[in-house]
């Protein structure tokens, strides 16, 4: 039984991932956020888009964005993804943004969870979705995604702290997964209780595996680089911490 189902996760995985790029280009009032320009949002959004179009590993991304903004400053993306031959969808009012006294991360897993509703790459049953947070670009993402693209895992995510938080800035989720285990704990979020979306996903993660889904750890930890929503901080990833992600999925194997 158990050969029978890793063969029906290798089909239903067969296709290639689709990047799904959450954002919010008005933020509002939401607690817990410093980049709050529209225009130096929609700019770091964009140079991300442009970015993933560049790289040469995705078919099919998915744009989403839960502000209810007009998504005319992708213009330039849309061409070039045209140029490209890379399917460009784009997801307006996708999700919601109010609920801003609870902090962000409701209206992230609301971007999430309407963009397997709508998008139309994401119906199958057996659909997986590469989610990256908009505005950051991730420096190693065509080794990431070469690896993803061949494991039969249903979420592939770090979990860190004790097993306690996962890093939601790069996650793969199976439909499945976000429809199951994840949207169903979207009342959970709430950063004035410091429960957040963090949180809430390895939540999520435990939750499938205790259901028989697979996890995987992601093949090598992202080189993420972007200004950090919550810090307004630049993101820096050390040598350290390549080093002992290594350690840890050495661990993990073993």
């Amino acid at each position: 039984m158990q050969a029978e189902n890793q063969i029906l996760c290798l089909r239903a995985y067969s296709m290639p991932i689709a990047l799904l790029l959450t954002a919010t280009t008005n933020p509002g009032e939401t607690i817990n956020v410093t980049v709050n320009s529209v225009s130096e949002r929609r700019q770091q959004y964009l140079e991300a888009l442009e970015f993933y179009l560049g790289v040469g590993v995705f078919e099919q991304i998915i744009f989403a964005e839960n502000s209810g903004d007009d998504l005319e400053f992708l213009v330039s993306a849309q061409k070039k993804a045209a140029q490209a031959g890379i399917e460009l969808e784009l997801l307006e009012k996708c999700g919601s943004n109010e609920w801003p006294s609870y902090g962000k991360g409701r209206g992230e897993l609301s971007i999430i969870q309407q963009a397997f509703s709508r998008s139309k790459w994401l119906q199958e049953e057996g659909a997986r979705a590469l989610k990256i947070t908009g505005r950051y670009t991730v420096k190693n993402v065509v080794g990431l995604v070469e690896k993803i693209n061949q494991a039969d895992a249903e979420v592939i995510c770090d979990l860190r702290g004790n097993l306690s938080t996962a890093d939601a800035r790069l996650f793969v989720g199976s439909r499945r997964f976000v429809e199951e285990d994840f949207y169903p704990r979207f009342d959970s979020i709430d950063d004035r209780k410091n429960i957040y979306f963090e949180h809430v996903l390895a939540q999520a993660v435990h939750s499938g595996i205790s259901k028989g889904r697979k996890w995987e750890l992601l093949s090598e930890l992202p080189l993420i680089e972007g200004i950090n929503g919550t810090t307004g901080e630049k993101i820096k990833t050390s040598f350290s911490k390549r080093v002992r992600y290594l350690l840890k999925k050495k661990m993990i194997i073993y």
